[in-house]
C-alpha cells in the first residue's frame, strides 16, 4: 500500500493506533524501509507511546520525525494522514 501512493517517503504521513508489540514492530519495519516518513503514534497512554518511541532499536532507525498523539485527537489525525495501522489488542 504504501508504495503505491506515488509520494516520496519525506512527505508520507502514517498514523498507528496502539503502543503495544505489534505497534513496536511495525515502527521498525517502517522505519527500515522509509526512515524519514512522519509518523503519529495514537494511544490512550501517552507514557506507553512516548516508551515505544523512545525505544532504542525504533530510535537509531529513524523516527526523528514521529510524535505522541492523545487517543482525542485520533480522528483528526487519522484524516491527516496518508495511512492508518492499527495495532491494538483485543480481550
Amino acid at each position: 500500500a504504501m508504495q503505491d501512493l506515488r509520494k516520496p517517503a519525506s512527505k508520507l504521513h502514517v498514523c498507528i493506533i496502539g503502543a503495544g508489540k505489534m505497534s513496536r514492530l511495525l515502527l521498525l519495519a517502517l522505519f527500515s524501509k522509509y526512515p524519514d516518513i512522519k509518523v503519529s503514534l495514537v494511544n490512550r497512554s501517552i507514557e506507553k507511546a512516548q516508551e515505544v518511541l523512545d525505544d532504542e532499536l525504533v530510535r537509531n532507525r529513524g523516527g526523528s520525525n514521529a510524535e505522541v498523539v492523545p487517543l482525542e485527537k485520533m480522528f483528526e489525525v487519522m484524516r491527516q494522514s496518508d495511512v492508518t495501522f492499527t495495532a491494538t489488542g483485543s480481550k
